[in-house]
């Protein structure tokens, strides 16, 4: 099954050197983005954007928050933007995307009464490299944003969205598959 394009606000590919990134490295790095993360952002527009100096994640959000500032983008953008490094060709940008409006803004003030609950367990979960992730902005972003199918890789584990009309959490547990912890 094809799991569906995310929408996004925007998606800010920054870069230091040379012209502007062509369709086909766009597409190269959009490519690189979306095996890093899980996210396909195909179908999105692209916004090229010259940086200065060293280029890191922190400059990207900095681009994100002046465009925030001067209305480019909607509010609370950097809180739905997710970051990656990539390298194509021997060249190094930063993806900076923000994604599209919340649909399921219920997830914030679940997900870590969630996570909070699970680590008083002992759940194996909880001592994976990533778990302390879950909670992160960009993660709870994800969800808040994500349609049925959608996932997110945060280093060890993935974030797969999955919309039931179940909403009973039993029901929910019967219906997920083995080795699925349900939010």
């Amino acid at each position: 099954m094809a799991v569906p394009a995310a929408e996004a606000e925007d998606i800010f590919i920054v870069y230091v050197d040379g012209p502007d990134p062509d369709p086909e490295e766009g597409r190269r790095v959009m490519a690189e983005f979306e095996r890093q993360t899980g996210i396909c952002l195909v179908g999105n527009e692209l916004t090229p954007c010259r940086g200065e100096g060293d280029l890191t994640e922190g400059y990207a959000r900095y681009v994100v928050d002046i465009f925030e500032g001067q209305g480019r983008l909607s509010a609370g953008a950097a809180s739905r933007t997710v970051m990656r490094t990539v390298t194509v060709n021997g060249t190094r940008r930063i993806v900076a995307a923000v994604l599209a409006k919340e649909f399921n803004t219920w997830v914030r003030g679940l997900i870590p009464r969630h996570l909070e609950r699970l680590a008083t367990t002992g759940d194996p979960t909880t001592r994976r490299p990533a778990f302390g992730r879950l909670g992160s902005d960009p993660a709870v972003s994800f969800v808040a944003g994500a349609r049925d199918g959608q996932t997110l890789r945060l280093d060890d584990l993935r974030i797969t969205v999955s919309l039931f009309a179940e909403t009973d959490p039993q029901g929910i547990r019967a219906a997920s598959p083995v080795g699925v912890t349900p939010g």
